[in-house]
């Protein structure tokens, strides 16, 4: 398997709901901020984009949690979505991405901080 070299985009992200009135500068941040945890997983190439997409939109919906006292709302035109905390588990995109790494039999090599 080839190491993981394709990062998702900006572009990428703002199509999803979740990414409704966030700037381009924090998704930014965010795809900076995650990248390197596709990398020690190991995910390879193929999949690196889709995975990092997972992870940048999980740390999306975690700052927005932090911010927001645990409910989001995002809809566009034709579509409408509630978020809310899942403090208890995981959220979508995290388990989409632990699903992932289960596919090519990897593991999680980092975990994140709950104060």
């Amino acid at each position: 398997m080839a190491q993981a070299k394709t990062q998702t985009t900006v572009e990428a992200i703002m199509n999803y709901p979740v990414a409704e009135g966030v700037s381009k500068d924090s998704i930014w941040q965010s795809i900076v901020d995650t990248w390197h945890k596709v990398v020690k997983d190991g995910l390879p190439d193929e999949v690196s984009e889709l995975g990092h997409r997972y992870l940048v939109l999980s740390d999306l919906i975690n700052h927005a949690l932090a911010t927001s006292g645990g409910v989001i709302r995002s809809s566009t035109k034709d579509y409408s979505e509630e978020i809310t905390d899942w403090s208890g588990g995981k959220d979508p995109y995290m388990a989409k991405y632990e699903q992932l790494l289960d596919e090519f039999g990897l593991e999680k090599k980092w975990q994140i901080s709950v104060f």
